[in-house]
């Protein structure tokens, strides 16, 4: 049913332009009882600068696509992106991750402010082609929080923090294979706004991962994201 809501909504906003904020906002009601739901996909493209140890540093750029099947206290939010760099000795570095995460909604004794707390699982490779094929893959689970903080009814802006631990690590590095888990702190800081009838996303993150077979022991990375919200 709340599928059905939500395309009946957008069709409605195709043929009347005003209403696309509301597609946003629809209201589910279950035996007398109506909360605010919402139905958001976000997708864009990132700059991304990534460091390990002290061996290389580089810059590259990608893709990401995140969605929000949300309700005033549950959110399910999955991620993927998609990331590439070039060095000049033609050493290339890429990256490929999907994350899925369960945030629970709290409200600050204010309908502006919320603070949410998540949990969540996620996959990401991370490799070096045209040197020695190095490869690090793993599975991880991640704890964090958001505060979700409403200025006005065309922008809220969200900073974040969470704890990655991976639950399976795979290192490639010099035709050995080495299994020993790593694990990362996050920070971000997103905002999102709209503009007339569209809605924009900003984000700048941040993640250093610590595993003792990694250069200098550390990988990390710092993107800055822009996309369309739907």
């Amino acid at each position: 049913m709340k599928k059905v809501l939500a395309v009946t909504a957008l069709l409605i906003a195709s043929i009347q332009p005003s209403l696309a904020k509301e597609s946003l906002e629809l209201m589910r009601c279950e035996e007398g009882s109506c909360s605010k739901s919402y139905d958001v996909i976000r997708i864009g493209a990132l700059y991304s600068h990534l460091k390990e140890g002290n061996d290389y540093k580089t810059n590259g750029g990608g893709l990401f696509l995140n969605a929000e099947n949300l309700s005033d206290d549950l959110s399910f939010e999955p991620h993927i992106e998609y990331a590439t760099y070039q060095k000049k000795n033609g050493v290339r570095a890429y990256r490929h991750k999907e994350e899925f995460n369960l945030k629970f909604g709290i409200p600050l004794g204010t309908n502006s402010v919320s603070l949410r707390p998540s949990i969540g699982v996620g996959h990401e490779l991370t490799g070096l082609k045209g040197q020695d094929n190095t490869k690090l893959r793993h599975i991880y689970g991640r704890i964090g929080a958001d505060l979700r903080i409403t200025a006005n009814e065309n922008f809220h802006i969200t900073p974040s923090i969470a704890y990655v631990k991976d639950v399976y690590t795979r290192l490639k590095y010099d035709g050995d294979s080495y299994t020993h888990g790593g694990h990362a702190f996050e920070y971000g800081l997103t905002g999102d706004f709209t503009i007339g009838n569209h809605g924009f996303t900003t984000g700048i993150y941040a993640q250093n991962y610590k595993n003792s077979h990694i250069g200098e022991n550390s990988l990390k990375r710092y993107d800055v994201r822009l996309g369309y919200k739907f």
